[in-house]
Order: C-alpha cells, then sequence, then structure tokens
C-alpha cells in the first residue's frame, strides 16, 4: 500500500500524533490555525499533548475520547517508551466525557508497555480466546523501527524483524478468524509513522521516510483492492509526495484513526481535518438465491458485498418488513412454517449509501401426514384391512404411492397407489405381534415421504373339525374330531348337521381320557356336541378328542356334508374365543352308481377322483358343453377300479374348460 506519512515531518511522535488526533503536524498553508497538533519534538518530556504543540487547542481530542465516550472499551498496548506520552496525555489527561452516560475522563480502558512485540501479541491473542477483546484496541510493535536505528532500514536484520513482525500479524489474524463471533465484525488496521533511510528517517523530503504501509483486513472490504479506490478524496500519489492543499490526497497514517471510527459507525474526531471519504455505494456481487425447502427445515440466503467498510446489513421479508436481529450477510430461517413463504431481499449499507438486493423466493414443501392408526387387532383365516389416509397440503396437491417397509408379515398386501393394506393371517401368526410401516411418497422434487407405523395383533383362535371317510352303503365309519387352540379351553360346544336321510346312529366313540363329551339329538338333521375337560384341566394346541361313527343307509352315491355350525368355547380363563373356525367333515357313500370329483391340478393335468364298487369297470366321459347332449366323449378311458376310489391324471387337451361323468361299463 503505497500510503504517506505526515508531509512536513517523518519523525516518530508527531506522526503518531497525527495517527491519533487525524491532525497534520503544521498548519498547512491557507488553513485554519487550530487545524494543526503541532508537535514537533520527537522524545516524552513527561508532560501531555494538551500542555504542548498548538496551545490554541487546549484539548486535543483523539481516536480514543470518541470511542470511550460512546461507552466503547479501548486499550493501548506499546513497546517504544517515547510512546508514553501519548498514553499519559489520554488516561490521566483525559478530558471530560459530553457524550451521553459521563464514562470519566481516562480515555484509556487498559494500558499495557513492554520491551518487546510477543508479550503485547500475547496479550491480545488471549483476549480474542476468551472472548474480551477490547472494542478499539492500539498495539504498537517496535522491532522494526529499533532494528532500523541501529542496523539499518533494508539491512538484513531490519528484514528478519519484518518477517518476524509479520508472523505476529499472522497470529492476530488467525485468532480473530478461529473466533466465530470476531471473525465477521472484526477489522485489522496496520500502519507505520514512518519510512527510514538508512539509520534515520528525519528527512521528510525522502520517499523512503515519507512512503509507509498501510493495510486494512475485515468483513465486508475487498481483498486485494488498492485502498486508495474505495475513498473519493483519495488516490494512489505513485512516487510523488503531496502536500495537504493538493487534490486528492493520498492515504496517510493520519487517516487512521477516522477510518478506524467509522469502521465502528462513530463519528470522526472533533476538529480533525485528515478525513477519508468513501467513494462508492456497496456493490451486491453475489445475489441470494431463491430456493425450495421442505415445511420445518433450516433455510438459509447469503448475500456477497464489498464496498467501502463498515457494511452493514437488513434483510426484509416481503418487500416492506425488516426481520428483526437479520443483520448480518446471512440469514438463517429454522424450523421454517407456511408463514414464512414469500420474498426476501437484503439491504447492504456503508457511508456511502445502501443497495437492495434482488429478490430471493422461498417456496415450501410440505411431506405427507399420514392420519395415525391406533392398534389394530386381527384374526386367523380373516381378512384384515386398514385404509391408509394420507393429506398432502402442496399446490397443487402431489400425487401419492405407498410401498410397505421391511418387515411386515409373510402374505402381507399394499395397494400402491391408494395405500390400502390387506392381510390374511394364518394359524401360524396367532398370538403374534406384527409391526407395519407404510411410506407414502409423493412426487414432488424432491419427493417427500412419510412413515405410518402401526401394530396388528393376532388374536387366539380355536378350530373344531370333522374328518372325511368313504363308505359302502350300508357299512358303518368313522371321522376323527379334532381340536386345535392356541390357548387353554375348558368347554366347548358345537352343532352338527348331518341328513338323517344319508347317515344314521351317530355316536362317539374313542373319547381321550382327559374330556367328558356327549351327543345330543336336535331333530332329524342335527345333534349337540358337547365337550368338557376334566377337573382342573385345559386343553391346548391340536387333540384328537374323539370319533364320530355313522351307518350310511342310502341306496344312492352321494358326497355327504358334516356340517358344524354354532361353536362355542371358553377359555380357561372364562373369557370367549376371540376367533373360532369350524371345518365341516365329508363322507362320500358309495352305492350303485359311481362318482367323479375335480381336484385342482398341477404341471398342465386335471386330476379326477373316480369313486365306485370294488371290481367294476367304470366309463369317464367328458364334455366341453352341458347343453349339447351328443357331446360326451369316453376317449376310450375305462376304468376298473381296486378300491373304493382311484386318483386319474388326465392332459389338459385342447379344451380350457371339460366337464366329467362316469357310468359303469
Amino acid at each position: 500500500m503505497n500510503a504517506r506519512c505526515d508531509y512536513a515531518d517523518s519523525t516518530t511522535l508527531p506522526n503518531h500524533a497525527s495517527l491519533f488526533t487525524g491532525r497534520p503536524v503544521f498548519q498547512p498553508e491557507g488553513w485554519d490555525a487550530t487545524t494543526p497538533h503541532g508537535i514537533s519534538f520527537d522524545s516524552d518530556n513527561g508532560q501531555t499533548i494538551h500542555d504542548l504543540g498548538n496551545l490554541l487547542m487546549p484539548y486535543k481530542s483523539s481516536s480514543f475520547d470518541v470511542a470511550h465516550d460512546y461507552g466503547l472499551s479501548t486499550a493501548f498496548l506499546y513497546s517504544k517508551q517515547s510512546i508514553t506520552f501519548f498514553a499519559r496525555s489520554w488516561s490521566s489527561g483525559g478530558g471530560p466525557d459530553l457524550i451521553g452516560e459521563d464514562n470519566g475522563s481516562n480515555k484509556l480502558d487498559y494500558i499495557s508497555l513492554t520491551s518487546s512485540t510477543p508479550p503485547l501479541v500475547d496479550e491480545v491473542v488471549n483476549r480474542v480466546q476468551a472472548g474480551t477483546l477490547w472494542n478499539y484496541t492500539f498495539v504498537h510493535f517496535v522491532e522494526p523501527d529499533s532494528i532500523g536505528h541501529f542496523l539499518g532500514w533494508g539491512s538484513t536484520a531490519w528484514s528478519n524483524a519484518v518477517m518476524q513482525l509479520d508472523a505476529q500479524v499472522g497470529r492476530l489474524l488467525d485468532a480473530l478468524k478461529a473466533n466465530l463471533l470476531l471473525a465477521d465484525q472484526a477489522v485489522l488496521i496496520l500502519s507505520a509513522d514512518h519510512g527510514g533511510a538508512g539509520t534515520s528517517h528525519n528527512n521528510a523530503a525522502n520517499s523512503l521516510n515519507y512512503t509507509i504501509p498501510l493495510f486494512v483486513w475485515g468483513p465486508g472490504i475487498p481483498a486485494g483492492v488498492d485502498l486508495h479506490s474505495l475513498f473519493s478524496n483519495r488516490a494512489d500519489p505513485g512516487t510523488g509526495r503531496p502536500d495537504y492543499n493538493a487534490t486528492p490526497q493520498p492515504m496517510r497514517n493520519g487517516d487512521t484513526a477516522n477510518l478506524a471510527l467509522s469502521l465502528l459507525g462513530l463519528p470522526p474526531i472533533p476538529g480533525s481535518s485528515i478525513l477519508p471519504v468513501y467513494s462508492t455505494l456497496p456493490s451486491i456481487v453475489e445475489q441470494p438465491q431463491s430456493t425450495t425447502n421442505v415445511v420445518g427445515s433450516v433455510v438459509q440466503f447469503t448475500v456477497k458485498a464489498n464496498g467501502a467498510p463498515p457494511l452493514s446489513y437488513q434483510w426484509f421479508f416481503n418487500d416492506t418488513d425488516p426481520i428483526t436481529d437479520a443483520t448480518n450477510a446471512t440469514l438463517i430461517l429454522t424450523r421454517v412454517k407456511d408463514g414464512d413463504m414469500g420474498a426476501y431481499r437484503v439491504q447492504v449499507t456503508n457511508p456511502a449509501g445502501a443497495v437492495t438486493s434482488a429478490v430471493a423466493s422461498l417456496t415450501l414443501l410440505h411431506p405427507p401426514v399420514p392420519m395415525p392408526i391406533p392398534d389394530q387387532m386381527a384374526y386367523v383365516l380373516s381378512l384384515f384391512c386398514v385404509t391408509n389416509l394420507v393429506t398432502d397440503s402442496d399446490t397443487p396437491a402431489s400425487i401419492l404411492t405407498f410401498s410397505l417397509e421391511p418387515g411386515a408379515p409373510a402374505g402381507a398386501r399394499l395397494e400402491t397407489n391408494t395405500g390400502v393394506f390387506t392381510w390374511t393371517p394364518q394359524r401360524s401368526h396367532a398370538r403374534s405381534t406384527n409391526v407395519i410401516s407404510i411410506v407414502a411418497t409423493d412426487n414432488g422434487t424432491p419427493p417427500l415421504s412419510a412413515t405410518n407405523t402401526f401394530t396388528v395383533v393376532v388374536a387366539d383362535y380355536l378350530e373344531l373339525s370333522l374328518g372325511n371317510s368313504i363308505v359302502r352303503v350300508g357299512e358303518t365309519t368313522q371321522v376323527p374330531i379334532e381340536i386345535t387352540t392356541t390357548v387353554g379351553i375348558t368347554n366347548l360346544s358345537a352343532r352338527l348337521v348331518i341328513p338323517a336321510d344319508r347317515i344314521i346312529h351317530l355316536a362317539v366313540t374313542d373319547v381321550a381320557a382327559n374330556v367328558a363329551l356327549t351327543l345330543e339329538s336336535q331333530g332329524p338333521n342335527a345333534c349337540l356336541l358337547t365337550f368338557n375337560l376334566r377337573s382342573g384341566e385345559a386343553l391346548q394346541d391340536t387333540q384328537v378328542v374323539a370319533q364320530l361313527s355313522f351307518l350310511a343307509v342310502s341306496n344312492q352315491s352321494a358326497f355327504v356334508s358334516l356340517g358344524i355350525a354354532n361353536v362355542t368355547a371358553a377359555q380357561s380363563s372364562g373369557d370367549p374365543m376371540p376367533r373360532i373356525l369350524a371345518n365341516d367333515g365329508r363322507a362320500v357313500v358309495v352305492g350303485a352308481a359311481p362318482l367323479v370329483q375335480a381336484l385342482p391340478g398341477t404341471n398342465g393335468q386335471r386330476t379326477l377322483v373316480l369313486y365306485g364298487i370294488p371290481g367294476n369297470n367304470y366309463v369317464v366321459e367328458s364334455c366341453p358343453d352341458l347343453l349339447d347332449k351328443v357331446a360326451w366323449q369316453t376317449d376310450s378311458l375305462v376304468i376298473q377300479l381296486t378300491n373304493l376310489c382311484q386318483v386319474i391324471h388326465l392332459s389338459n387337451g385342447p379344451s380350457p374348460v371339460l366337464f366329467f361323468r362316469a357310468r359303469q361299463q
């Protein structure tokens, strides 16, 4: 940075006085006599700046006065003994506080003098890390100046001292960057009181003496630009040495006082005349972007702006409403809701004025909202059905699809378009608890989903079954009476419905030892079966409790149903059974005429069962149309029975549907 020290003086104390007061050393031609600070000597004589120099100004205000009187904390850390002159001037020699609350006359809250730079940097870094850094801090580095006087500016030792100083500045920057709060707020200004040539810097006309650095780091300050370009009344002087009447002025060390105050949002020093004026409005280099997010999520809008500092931000919602505490480059909205949808913009301001960003819109997507399903009860071999009711408040409404999460019981089905869940629990599912999770997903971008989870408990069941038998007319047979239950029972009753014109002489035999079982007639075609466990016992699992015997009396062959109705049972607890299954039995009564039964085929075959008298020959005929009386065909299918029945496997043939009958040959 090609900055300048005071035009007329390139020594230490005079330039420090300009750095703190924003005044030149001497009165420029044509300027008011009260303009300069007048400190032209270069040693501490034990007095204050107010006692000496320009006596037309009995009190010379500084940047410390403004910061302190506006309620900010200040610190003065230095490592050159003669600088004590200024520490004294604005501590014990400070003036009254005439702004707002009286903060006292001592303008320096903290003063520290050390013999070298590292301990000073340690103090500042520790403050940064502890979050107790002062609002306005001055740090003086002595090594380049002392080594320049001893071994010469530009010497190897001086260059090494500058590199060491650079490392100390790096420590300060690293500490500021590591502090989340200060990284977005703190600004570091680096300058010098003078240059140097040989071992001296007294000649103010020597370019090596009047050329100094001036750097500024901080948020909102564009990197790599010439500091002169940020101010309308400043320009790079090249190699020249403009006096104070030149237009525009170069950046000087005397600019740093009012520059620092402006960065703190404070007015310039009263009576100061070295005052940089910001030249341009902020420029927005990255606009906030519209976004689509999910209700309840976190949303960020970010703007990136360049311009003369300090840059301040204010976010607005729907063009007119300033958002409270939304004063950073990034706006963060947490747990967004429908009321947050709309237009967002940000106003970026610096001392030159304000610019407003483009509008960024927030659109919210709504995940499907399933209606909770309470715990359900299902029953063995009974269809269980649940419809998932889901709302989606997107406009236009989203199309929903449904899917079944892993872990659903075997046989469960889900209609993907409607969310209808169906399941027929099998016997093995009794007494089980099944967690069902159904995901509803919309067709938005990105697709959103919600999971509805509910529990299905399959109840206990009891199953009463009568077996099957094949019997010739006039003969007696029996079928088993079987009970299956998943919970202990103590009694059961059922109505047996059996046609008396085909079956007579009903009786129970082979009754289990732990069971008392009776059979009571209830008319010509029915009887009541009563079952009781003996005292202190209960039946559970599967057991054949007795045999039902009977005589087949009809002369006609027939498939006779052994029906079961009105089954009731009591658990050991006394509660009724929640689910009862009844499986009818069957007696195939074989007389003179044969019977044919069709069974479900497998592997492309048709399967028949032929019932008849052993030793007889029977012709099996087929027909695709029962209304065509001449269509019956035998296909040379003649069967001689060796038992009361025989299974016959046939190929499928050309007709998809066939009717079969049998006759004795």
